[in-house]
């Protein structure tokens, strides 16, 4: 194996953080790193247009921020970039990342190296077959041995023998299953006995439930502490807070969870500073768990009825909030229509979806009209003989292209796409904007909302010859 000089740039992966789900903003901020730490390299990534980049594809801002700055550097020395869980690349951007690294990595120097991981249940290994990709398990024997030696380094203060030292390793070795995220609430008890003044037996750890065991258990001791200690058993409360959580398609701001539960911002933030071990503040003050995990084992319901929440009431909670207080927030106008929907409320959702000044809102919070148009299509029963609706989503569609480039065409788009007698064609007919707009004289003029056309893609380099689709992508 060849040496590596240096880590040149990371990127990780957060599937809950727009900045870090980005692949096109992760090899913006893969070329930066890679200025600062690579001779030569800045003044060849000064030479692309980084406006053009972010409006391209991510096969592009590959190509000309890494492959071909890269290729005009010259150097001996290994460089290596360190991308981490690729599963957690935003799903809608993730096929075309892999198609990136897949066709790419082949046109870059011997000097750059990079390493990628993602969880092993995911399809993503298969697709980068052409890296070799190594598969590291728990049951590992270096992982293994590493988590040996931390815990023998934890448990040498209360065992001074050192045959009982090294059971008490093996004890709970065997209890971790090899996960390094146990030795975190290790040292949680461990400081709680030191407190305590107390001391550990072989026979204590063998017998009573010191030590939880396995992934399950460290989750079930964190969130039964939680509402055990922090809420003081206050079931609503925990249902409130985390059922919302769990089911939210992005991760809900400090000022979102205070309106959930009515609280003021100051008081929101000390509950959510008590669930440490299991929620954090990002610098946009929005709360995400700190493990993906948390949210399959919270959303299981067969594990334990008090602690887990269920699906159908976290959408019940935050229909209510998008439909209520929550109505002006960013992200009931990002997410209402789906969980409106999932809970049943489609009245709520034929009103704003046959309201100009609710779509125009949406599109301000850079609402992209095509998601709008599929929560509709694939949430809302009935849709085909809801004809007002169903033309209202096919019109968004039709416009997508249009109106991510100038949300002021809203009214033009919808007059040349929908009938005289439609409710948006009305309402757009009578619009005086914030500066001036062009007025079709006959309408539909524009590809008409009943026409088959389902969506024109752009994009591509070729002639398309085969078309994929699924909920969130067309590949």
């Amino acid at each position: 194996k060849e040496s590596v000089s240096m880590v040149g740039a990371m990127h990780f992966f957060k599937f809950d953080d727009n900045r870090l789900n980005d692949p096109i903003k992760c090899m913006l901020s893969l070329a930066n790193q890679l200025s600062k730490t690579v001779d030569d390299f800045k003044q060849h990534v000064q030479e692309v247009d980084i406006i053009k980049i972010k409006k391209g594809t991510v096969t592009e801002a590959f190509r000309q921020l890494i492959v071909e700055p890269a290729k005009k550097v010259k150097r001996t020395e290994r460089v290596l970039i360190v991308l981490d869980a690729l599963d957690e690349c935003r799903i809608s951007d993730r096929e075309d990342l892999l198609k990136a690294l897949q066709n790419g990595w082949k046109d870059t120097p011997e000097w750059l190296a990079v390493v990628l991981t993602t969880r092993p249940e995911d399809y993503i290994p298969k697709r980068l077959e052409v890296f070799k990709p190594e598969e590291l398990n728990t049951e590992d024997e270096q992982n293994l041995h590493d988590m040996q030696v931390y815990l023998k380094n934890n448990l040498e203060s209360f065992f001074s023998d050192e045959r009982e030292l090294e059971s008490a390793v093996e004890i709970l070795l065997t209890k971790s299953e090899g996960l390094f995220l146990y030795t975190r609430i290790i040292e949680d008890i461990l400081d709680e006995i030191k407190r305590r003044e107390g001391g550990l037996t072989l026979e204590a750890l063998r017998t009573e439930n010191i030590f939880p065991s396995g992934r399950d258990g460290i989750y079930e001791t964190y969130f039964g502490r939680f509402f055990k200690s922090a809420l003081k058993g206050d079931e609503l409360i925990y249902q409130k807070l985390l059922a919302p959580m769990a089911v939210a398609r992005e991760p809900l701001s400090v000022s979102d969870i205070a309106q959930l539960l009515a609280l003021n911002s100051r008081k929101a933030k000390s509950l959510i500073k008590k669930a440490q071990n299991l929620l954090c503040v990002g610098q946009d003050e929005r709360v995400r768990f700190v493990q993906k995990s948390m949210v399959d084992w919270l959303l299981n319901y067969d594990k334990d009825e008090q602690l887990t929440v269920k699906v159908e009431n976290g959408h019940h909670i935050l229909a209510k909030w998008c439909e209520g207080t929550g109505a002006k927030e960013p992200y009931a106008y990002r997410n209402g229509i789906y969980h409106l929907c999932r809970n049943g409320q489609y009245d709520i959702v034929k009103d704003m979806m046959l309201d100009l000044e609710w779509i125009d809102a949406a599109l301000q919070y850079d609402v992209e009209p095509i998601s709008i148009a599929i929560d509709a299509q694939q949430h809302f029963k009935g849709l085909e003989e809801n004809r007002d609706i169903f033309l209202a989503a096919r019109a968004l569609q039709l416009s997508q292209n249009a109106l991510k480039n100038d949300p002021n065409q809203l009214a033009t788009q919808l007059m040349g796409r929908l009938g005289h007698t439609h409710p948006l064609h009305e309402q757009a007919s009578t619009r005086h904007g914030p500066v001036p707009w062009l007025k079709p004289l006959q309408t539909p003029n524009l590809t008409s909302a009943n026409d088959p056309c389902r969506m024109i893609l752009e994009g591509h380099s070729d002639w398309v010859t085969a078309v994929a689709m699924d909920d969130t992508m067309v590949v």
